[in-house]
């Protein structure tokens, strides 16, 4: 009779037999383990990389095509994050050793950095200081403010002290309603500001009102097509200086909100709305326009409403900050308040103020006129 245990030693020979047979195993055949967490963790990070990368990609393609479709328009806003993120990732791309990638990117990177590069260097847009038919005046400077409130902002006071630190001569208000006029014509600023406009919505957003130290010769109200928006085109007599005398020259502001471009129609209804205004900015006679045009830099689109206006953008060389914010850092706004001025404009200062409450932030500019009478 056969020992109990040599016949479950044979046993247990007989079972690794068979399952060496079904896995058909050789001499020196090794097992490969699970990855660890630290390798599953890389090669996610890795595919999502590869995920954001073609992403930009692609964005900064649909971007090209922001003149003709509206919807490609609104990829063209971001050109700065897309350069942020793509300086990022292509230094993990360099460590990877992905080439291809790494080239598309760099090529995407340069087409986006086109745009955004005026603003980080430069100075500030200067009218025309090589001009020596145009003498700069130098006795007289003046302050504009640029401010979307934001209609549901309850922070009144918060805009009222803003106003009066900032001290600027004139001021330009977007969304205000008949709470919003309400509140500043019972505010110490009409002493400071004694002449004023309200041109008030309570329907919507789209308020406008204007303070000014200095009395305007002419205020004309513009509605324009096809939403009927209220814009504002104030003349303004104001001192600069020659060579020798002071003289009075007619200084303009246009300022204008249009609607946000959310879809085809509105898109449409904003270009219509700056493009009408652009073509009132006068060439002859120091002229602004400002607001909140809910239009980036960064888009063909503006560079039309430039080119129509004859104007340059007063934040040139003066960096990207963002005027108008989801969330408060330079990855969840977009620079859409505006000061443009034309050539008999020259600018000493731009910047942009400090939170009041409104999901805008304040565009002052410092600014003197160039008297061309001498």
């Amino acid at each position: 009779m056969e020992p109990e245990e040599s016949k479950s030693n044979r046993d247990k020979d007989n079972k690794s037999e068979l399952a060496g047979e079904q896995l058909d195993l050789k001499p020196g055949t090794t097992f490969e383990t699970n990855p660890g967490l630290g390798s599953i963790v890389y090669h996610g990070f890795i595919r999502r990389l590869r995920f954001l990368v073609v992403g930009l990609h692609l964005a900064t393609f649909f971007a090209c095509f922001a003149s003709f479709d509206w919807s490609a328009d609104l990829f063209a806003h971001f050109r700065v994050q897309y350069c942020l993120l793509l300086l990022a990732s292509s230094v993990v791309l360099i460590a990877m050793k992905s080439w291809r990638l790494l080239l598309v990117s760099l090529i995407c990177l340069t087409v986006n950095s086109s745009w955004v590069a005026p603003y980080l260097v430069g100075g500030l847009s200067p009218g025309s200081p090589g001009a020596t038919s145009l003498v700069e005046s130098t006795s007289q400077t003046y302050r504009v403010l640029s401010l979307n409130v934001l209609t549901r902002n309850k922070q009144h006071q918060s805009v009222i002290d803003l106003i009066e630190a900032s001290d600027p001569d004139f001021v330009v208000l977007m969304e205000i309603n008949s709470r919003w006029q309400a509140k500043l014509q019972d505010s110490p600023l009409l002493e400071r500001y004694p002449f004023v406009e309200f041109v008030p919505d309570d329907f919507g957003n789209f308020g406008i009102a204007f303070l000014s130290k200095f009395k305007w010769s002419d205020l004309e109200v513009v509605y324009v097509k096809p939403l009927d928006l209220a814009s504002l085109v104030i003349e303004l007599p104001l001192q600069s200086s020659g060579s020798t005398v002071a003289v009075a020259q007619s200084f303009q502001i246009v300022a204008t909100h249009p609607i946000p471009p959310i879809d085809k129609f509105r898109t449409a209804a904003r270009d219509t709305q700056l493009m009408d205004m652009a073509g009132r900015v006068r060439q002859e006679n120091p002229a602004m326009m400002v607001g909140d045009f809910n239009l980036t830099p960064w888009s063909p689109r503006f560079s039309k409403v430039i080119e129509k206006s004859g104007t340059s953008d007063s934040a040139i060389g003066q960096g990207v900050e963002p005027t108008w914010y989801v969330f408060p850092t330079i990855f969840g706004g977009l620079k859409i308040d505006h000061v443009l001025v034309n050539d008999h404009v020259r600018v000493l200062k731009h910047e942009v103020l400090q939170d009041v409450g409104s999901d805008h932030r304040g565009v002052l500019v410092d600014f003197m006129l160039i008297d061309d009478k001498n």
